[in-house]
């Protein structure tokens, strides 16, 4: 039950009254996840979800920084959605990634989204090659597991452009 404790004062001069309200309790059954067919790819998400890769620019110089989004959006407690795995992606420098949700309600349904973003950073040439990255999830509304899957990414490195000597020096304003 929830309970509210308030006060009450009846005019400037007479001592405030203590009130007290209160709901009737309300039972919630919490059910464990089964563990039948529960996929490699599971790491605690529950919900409704869609997800989808992007990354920013596509094309960047090697040692500049691009960025790669992943977004959850649907149903379900999204602040507490763990983040995607990654693999290993040789030639790339990975930081660790940025987290920011929004949750909203409607309808007595809590949703929302939540974006995942890791900075990439090239170093050397060619096309780097993100494959399909795979997020488990136990649907309730199903009430099975489902994996959820992005399309492939392609991160294409050019060679940086080193300025010419001429390019730095200094010269005189007129």
């Amino acid at each position: 039950a929830a309970h509210l404790h308030y006060e009450v004062r009846r005019g400037f001069l007479n001592p405030p009254e203590s009130r007290r309200v209160s709901s009737d309790p309300v039972d919630v059954i919490v059910l464990p996840l089964p563990q039948r067919d529960r996929p490699a790819a599971f790491t605690g998400a529950v919900g409704r979800l869609e997800m989808s890769a992007s990354l920013s620019p596509e094309r960047v110089p090697v040692g500049e920084a691009a960025v790669l989004t992943v977004e959850l959006r649907g149903s379900g407690n999204v602040r507490a959605l763990p983040e995607p795995r990654l693999p290993e992606l040789r030639g790339v420098e990975l930081y660790p990634p940025t987290q920011e949700s929004t949750v909203d309600v409607a309808a007595d349904v809590v949703g929302g989204s939540k974006r995942f973003r890791w900075v990439l950073v090239p170093e050397s040439p060619g096309v780097v090659t993100i494959p399909p990255l795979e997020y488990g999830v136990f649907d309730p509304e199903l009430r099975r597991y489902v994996t959820l899957q992005t399309d492939t990414v392609r991160m294409h490195a050019v060679p940086a452009v080193l300025a010419s000597a001429s390019d730095t020096m200094l010269r005189p304003l007129r």
